[in-house]
């Protein structure tokens, strides 16, 4: 595994709990509002799942990346 030193370890940290708040706000406010999340899934959100994940590996190897350098 290659590692990149250039990248910013706060940064990153700011990001990440951004992306992390975001994401349990926006599924607070399906769930605050009534929305069905299987039809918004079967609907809108179609292929969003491989999207996250890998969003999520990529933001995985980043914070590895961090805490080993």
């Amino acid at each position: 595994m290659k590692y990149n030193s250039k990248i910013n370890s706060y940064e990153l940290y700011k990001h990440s709990i951004f992306f992390r708040n975001y994401i349990n706000n926006v599924a607070e406010d399906f769930l605050n509002n009534g929305i069905n999340l299987e039809i918004v899934y079967s609907t809108a959100l179609s292929g969003i799942e491989d999207m996250l994940d890998n969003l999520k590996v990529k933001l995985k190897g980043a914070l590895l990346n961090c805490i080993i350098y």
